[in-house]
C-alpha cells in the first residue's frame, strides 16, 4: 500500500494511463486498500476503466464493487451491464443485489442475458433478484435447466418463466414431471386460472 502511495506521488507516474489500467488490476486482484487509494487520486477515471467493475463483480468482491460504485465517475451499466451479467453467471448473489440497487443498472440489458445465464446455471436466488428487478427469461432461451433447480423456484417466478414461453403440451409435460412442479403449475385454483389465461382453457382442462 505504501508503495502505491509513493508511486502516485512520483511526477513521472500517471495512474490514468491505458484507461486507468492500474485500477483495473487492483480490482481484478481484489485489493480493496489499493483500490481506495487509487480512487482517491483525481487522475483516476473509473469511467474509462469499465473492466474494473466487471472484474470485481465476476469475483463477487462486494467491497471493491461498493467502492467503485461510490465513485461518481463509475458507470455501473458500462458494456451493456457487463458487471451484472458476470456476477449473475458466477452466482454472486450479494454482488448482484448491490448492482441492482444502483439506478443505472438494467436487469433487462442484453436481452435479459443476466437472467438467462443465472437461470441456466441454477442460481435460484439470483433469478429471484433479477425477476424482482423486472427481468424475464427471453424468448428463444436455452432449454430448461434441471428439474431440481425448477423445483426450488418460487411459484410466481416459475409462472413468469414457464407460461409466456412454453406451449401447452410443454407446460403439461413439465407439470407431470414432478409433484412439486405439478403443484406449482397446475395444483391450485390460482395456478389453473393462470394457466387457463396464458395457454388456453382447453389445454388446461385436458390436464
Amino acid at each position: 500500500l505504501e508503495a502505491t502511495r509513493l508511486l502516485l506521488d512520483h511526477p513521472l507516474v500517471d495512474p490514468s494511463l491505458d484507461e486507468s489500467l492500474a485500477l483495473t488490476w487492483a480490482a481484478k486482484g481484489g485489493n480493496i486498500d489499493v483500490v481506495n487509494v487509487l480512487l482517491a487520486d483525481p487522475r483516476i477515471d473509473p469511467g474509462s476503466s469499465s473492466s474494473a467493475l466487471s472484474w470485481a463483480a465476476s469475483r463477487g468482491d462486494s467491497d471493491v464493487v461498493r467502492a467503485l460504485l461510490a465513485h461518481p465517475r463509475t458507470d455501473p451499466g458500462a458494456m451493456a451491464n457487463a458487471a451484472l451479467v458476470t456476477a449473475s453467471i458466477n452466482g454472486h448473489t450479494t454482488t448482484v443485489g448491490i448492482l441492482l440497487a444502483h439506478p443505472q443498472v438494467d436487469a433487462t440489458a442484453r436481452n435479459g442475458e443476466a437472467m438467462s445465464r443465472a437461470y441456466m446455471a441454477g442460481h435460484t436466488r439470483i433469478v429471484r433478484l433479477l425477476h424482482n428487478a423486472g427481468a424475464a427469461l427471453p424468448r428463444g432461451a436455452d432449454p430448461l435447466p434441471p428439474l431440481s433447480f425448477l423445483e426450488r423456484l418460487p411459484t410466481e417466478i416459475l409462472h413468469a418463466i414457464a407460461f409466456p414461453y412454453l406451449d401447452a403440451p410443454s407446460i403439461v409435460a413439465l407439470a407431470s414431471s414432478s409433484w412439486a412442479l405439478h403443484s406449482a403449475l397446475l395444483g391450485s385454483y390460482y395456478a389453473r386460472a393462470h394457466a387457463a389465461a396464458t395457454m388456453g382453457v382447453a389445454s388446461c382442462m385436458e390436464r
